[in-house]
């Protein structure tokens, strides 16, 4: 269940539509209340909920449960937005790459007309 929930977020598979960052980390966000509300209803039982288990040991499995799901969501919501940041960083690298030819071609074109400028100005 844990890698059908993280495989549209951290996935390498070519999926049909992939989710934008934003929509990452809201995916992530949201899913952690779950792990909270059920670990502490675990932890603030009074009844054993099955035979076999002690309080005890129901509330180590609530606490582990809270902690590590809590500790899980935000370590993949940490890493989600440091790919979106190197993401929008080498989008940004890419834009400035095409600005700069676009401003040399800009440049010879203006100094290619310049000097034609001058040749017919002194011809």
């Amino acid at each position: 269940t844990g890698c059908l929930f993280f495989w549209p977020v951290v996935g390498v598979d070519p999926l049909p539509r992939r989710l934008n960052f934003g929509i990452k980390i809201l995916y992530l966000m949201l899913a952690l209340p779950f792990h909270t509300i059920l670990g502490m209803a675990l932890e603030s039982q009074t009844n054993p909920i099955a035979p076999g288990i002690s309080l005890a040991d129901l509330h180590a499995g609530g606490a582990l449960m809270w902690v590590s799901g809590e500790a899980i969501g935000l370590i993949g919501t940490i890493a989600v937005f440091v790919q979106w940041l190197r993401a929008d960083e080498r989008q940004a690298k890419r834009n400035d790459r095409v600005t700069e030819e676009a401003a040399a071609r800009q440049l010879a074109l203006w100094r290619a007309s310049r000097e034609a400028a001058a040749r017919a100005a002194s011809g």
